[in-house]
This record gives C-alpha cells, structure tokens and sequence, in this order.
C-alpha cells in the first residue's frame, strides 16, 4: 500500500532498526563564512590536538577553488585537512569554510550525533567560527540486485513506476529537490549497471547493477546568518537526520525492513 503521510512536512516517523541497514556513507557538514586568509599548519593545529585520540591519521591534501566571474574564470589554491579513525572507516574533513564528518561503518543515529556534536564543541574552542551558512546531513543507501533479487519488490509503487514498464532496465536516475519543513531536501535515486555510480566519491562503483538513494537533507542560512552554536547546530542536524530518514521509509516498503533485518 502506498505510503499517505507527507514526508516533507509530514511529523518525524518512528526509527525503525535496521541490523544491516545497506547504508555506504553518512556524512553530515556544516559550512561557514571564511575563517581566515593564510590557513596553514599553525590555524589547524589546536584542533587536531582536541581530536587525535580519536582520529589520529592527518592527511593534508592540496584542492582548488574554481569562481567563474566578470573577468573569466579564476583559480586560487586551498586545502583540506582530514583526520581518520584508527579504523579507517570515520573521516573528519576541515577547511576554511566547513567541517564535516563522514562514515562507512554507520551504527545508529545516536552514536554518529554524538561523534559530531562533539567534534562541534572542539571546532568552537579552536578554530571559532562566529556563524554558520549552511548545515546538512547526507544518507547513501545502496542495494546490490544479487541471487535474483529484485529490488522493485522492496519499494514503493511510486518509486518503480517507470521502471516496472519497462524491461531490462539497466541505467535510470531520477532526482528532486523541494523544501522540508526544516529546509530542503535533495534526492536522487535509481538503478544502475554493474560498475556504475552517481556520485563515485560517495558511493564507489560495486561489481553488480545496483539501486540506490541519496538523500541530502539541509538548511541554507546564506541571506541571514545563523550564529555558530554547537548545542544549536547539533538540535538542527538532528531534525535534519529525521527529515531524511521519514523520506527514506516514503521510498521503501517493508519488504525492504524486512530483508535489512527489521526486529533482528
């Protein structure tokens, strides 16, 4: 039966526990007006040694920064520090203008928020951020079509419409973006071949076709600013994280609970 309540605006719907939830990356970021002009070794250092009990590997890797403005386009160099877990599994990343934090080893809701609240709490002691222009949580399901699987069986009607008309289909992708009631939600699902992949930084490619959602929930403060409190931050990404998982359980159907190991 398809689903009636509204996931947008809808109230949070109960968690359901997933013993082997097909989650890829989790990743939650909060951005901010730059920090600073010369960052160097010196402007990360009180952080990292706040957090290198937990994350002890640091890898400083060189970016670029791309503007296209009025006089053509315009290439400055920047950099990103990112600490690991001995792991390997969670990766903090740091810049000038965000902090984010990221895992392939998900285990629940409450161990990721409490990882960033507190890496929240040390970037307002170090670094010191005074506002903050966006904050987002990301969740990347994937689920590989193996031994005669198919995948349309474990989601809604509306999610596999076009798809169960057609046969065979090896690559479709569909996306949306719309407001939420705690900002906006960006979506994209489909099904993809062997070795494929949306996003490959994300969700590397697998060796099996494969369905998958994307789910960025977010909130732009760019207009009108919000000032950086990590308690604050923390209560957003947290209603954040619910708005993501009541469109998540939209586009699933409880065959899929059940094969991920819904009451396990």
């Amino acid at each position: 039966m398809t689903k009636t309540f509204d996931p947008l605006f809808g109230d949070f719907i109960e968690h359901v526990p997933l013993k082997s939830a097909p989650l890829v990356k989790v990743l939650a970021q909060v951005r901010f007006p730059d920090v600073t002009v010369n960052p160097d070794r010196e402007f990360i250092s009180g952080f990292q040694k706040a957090i290198r009990k937990t994350y002890p590997q640091f890898v400083e890797e060189a970016t670029q920064n791309i503007a296209i403005g009025p006089n053509g386009i315009n290439v400055t160099p920047s950099v990103v520090w990112r600490f690991i877990d001995a792991t390997s599994m969670w990766r903090v990343s740091v810049t000038p203008t965000f902090l984010s934090l990221e895992t392939r080893k998900y285990q629940s809701g409450a161990d990721f928020a409490s990882r960033f609240k507190q890496l929240l709490m040390n970037l307002g002691e170090t670094i010191a951020p005074s506002h903050v222009s966006r904050i987002g949580i990301r969740y990347v399901d994937q689920v590989e079509a193996t031994d005669g699987l198919d995948v349309n069986e474990l989601l809604e009607p509306h999610m596999v419409e076009i798809a169960s008309r057609l046969s065979n289909v090896r690559h479709m992708i569909s996306e949306v973006e719309a407001p939420s009631k705690e900002g906006s939600v960006l979506a994209r699902w489909g099904h993809l071949p062997s070795q494929g992949s949306h996003d490959p930084e994300i969700m590397p490619p697998v060796n099996n076709p494969s369905w998958f959602l994307d789910v960025d929930s977010f909130s732009s403060y760019e207009s009108n600013l919000l000032d950086y409190d990590p308690e604050k931050v923390s209560a957003i990404t947290h209603d954040l994280a619910n708005r993501a998982y009541n469109l998540f359980r939209w586009c699933v159907n409880d065959h899929f609970l059940e094969k991920f190991g819904k009451g396990a």
